[in-house]
């Protein structure tokens, strides 16, 4: 984690190489080149809050109630804190690029979106990295696959390999079972469990909806070519 002492920090996405050439058949080195992609910007807003005591109150009260006070709005700040972090996730699936009035994406588009585009101009198609089926270890293992197979600018395989997923309290329990459990989940059959210690498990009380999970690499880093998001009904 870094720091900033500026109003605002800008970051720009850069494209992939392609493949080497054949240095026997050209007789020399071919250059490549690169393109700029988006760029994502981070405002350092401030936030603020505080509390005012009456001397008279202060001065009447017996069991030091308000000294406690500052604690409480210590508790406050982390509080808020938590809530504009969760709203990454809350936020996800809706907007255009804008997330908390804080991170905004040149590309327009929400974080989790069933269409992210590039700036590169040939060998690129579309890309999604959102999904609406339920937690489950089949859907756990097809959005592994569906993440193995994204692309760069290129249309080259950039081989994510997600290990974490990050679920609401309400579905802990099933996400425990799925990724702890020795033998294969809710099934009859002595067959060993597949997830059995391949995903570490995040369980975020601030995640607003009981419903929508989420896969990634870790440690996260918040790019739309590494985060799958679910988001079910």
């Amino acid at each position: 984690m870094g720091t900033s002492s500026t109003s605002y920090e800008k970051t720009s996405s850069l494209g992939a190489f392609g493949d080497f050439d054949d240095f026997d058949t050209a007789g020399k080195v071919a250059y490549d080149d690169f393109a700029q992609g988006y760029d994502v910007k981070i405002e350092s807003k401030q936030f603020t809050s505080g509390f005012q005591i009456e001397r008279k109150l202060f001065d009447d009260d017996l069991y030091g109630v308000i000294n406690k006070k500052p604690a409480q709005l210590a508790i406050s700040a982390v509080r808020t804190r938590e809530k504009h972090g969760a709203s990454i996730f809350n936020d996800a699936f809706s907007g255009s690029g804008t997330i908390a009035g804080i991170l905004t994406n040149s590309e327009g588009l929400s974080l989790c979106n069933s269409a992210h585009t590039s700036t590169a101009a040939t060998g690129y198609t579309n890309q999604s990295n959102t999904g609406t089926t339920a937690l489950s270890a089949t859907s756990i293992e097809a959005t592994r696959r569906l993440m193995a197979a994204f692309t760069d600018d290129r249309g080259n395989i950039i081989t994510t390999s997600p290990d974490l997923l990050i679920v609401p309290r309400a579905l802990e329990e099933k996400a425990w079972q799925i990724i702890a459990s020795k033998g294969e989940v809710e099934s009859a059959e002595n067959n060993a469990n597949f997830h059995y210690g391949k995903y570490k498990l995040a369980v975020w009380d601030r995640l607003s909806d009981s419903n929508n999970w989420f896969n990634d690499k870790d440690p996260l880093y918040m790019k739309n070519d590494v985060l799958y998001c679910k988001e079910t009904i």
